[in-house]
């Protein structure tokens, strides 16, 4: 059955204007949205048997859609249930620690003391899934790869991180200074490059072939388990069927 919408969303984005509009597909249906004292955005479509509004949409939706819920140069993670929803980003540390044990996270993250991400072996750590900082001061260039992006961002010691400009992998956005209002998604958001020392490049390289040692070992003891019980399932299978045979005729006496 093919799914009826209540309205079409149209989105533009380019050089003269970023822009969203919706057009209610049934003119009879009325709808508004509003903004609440606390700041909660909502979608309401009137129901006129009942004589009220119905809730259809809203947000925020959890607690990392509120901006910049983690402060400077940190990630919001909702999905970590029964831990700190805020983490610093590679290569940064809470800049109170004292408030960040007590899960305040407001004050952010500051880069680590004593190191180098100037021509100094530096790289860059890469994050999934996420929403990407706020871009309002980011420099995008539409015409670059991600490799190419990757390329200038390196060469310039104030890029903190660079990503591609959409989701599609177009275009090129770059950071100069702090990451501000970063957070994670199960299954979409985009990916983005994080500037850090040699140190903790070298770290998150140590990591990854472990990562994949783990999944791979997974996978082994996966595949040999299911092998002994399929194995054990044939023998026992076959083990019956033998007995079957065995079993003597019944021998009817003599009169």
């Amino acid at each position: 059955m093919t799914p009826t919408y209540i309205f079409n969303v149209t989105f533009v984005s380019n050089l003269n204007e970023v822009s969203i509009m919706y057009r209610m597909n049934n003119p009879s249906v009325i709808s508004r949205m509003v903004v609440n004292e606390s700041g909660l955005v909502q979608r309401l479509t009137w129901n006129g048997r009942d004589q009220r509004w119905i809730g259809i949409w809203s947000a925020p939706k959890d607690q990392c859609d509120g901006y910049s819920q983690c402060g400077k140069n940190s990630n919001c993670d909702p999905y970590k249930a029964d831990d700190f929803i805020c983490n610093c980003l590679p290569g940064f540390e809470p800049e109170s620690p004292r408030e960040w044990y007590l899960r305040d996270g407001s004050k952010g993250c500051i880069r680590k003391p004593n190191v180098s991400t100037c021509h100094s072996g530096e790289g860059f750590v890469k994050l999934a899934r996420v929403k990407v900082p706020d871009t309002s001061m980011a420099r995008a260039n539409m015409s670059l790869s991600l490799k190419e992006c990757g390329q200038e961002c390196s060469r310039n010691c104030s890029c903190t991180a660079y990503a591609s400009a959409d989701e599609r992998g177009i275009g090129c956005l770059r950071w100069h200074g702090d990451l501000v209002d970063t957070r994670t998604y199960t299954e979409v958001g985009q990916e983005i490059y994080i500037r850090v020392d040699a140190a903790e490049l070298a770290k998150y390289r140590k990591s990854r072939p472990l990562a994949k040692a783990g999944i791979q070992a997974a996978l082994i003891v996966s595949v040999g388990v299911a092998l002994f019980l399929i194995v054990f399932l044939v023998c026992c299978f076959i083990r019956k069927k033998k007995r079957g045979k065995q079993i003597p005729s019944a021998v009817i006496p003599e009169h």
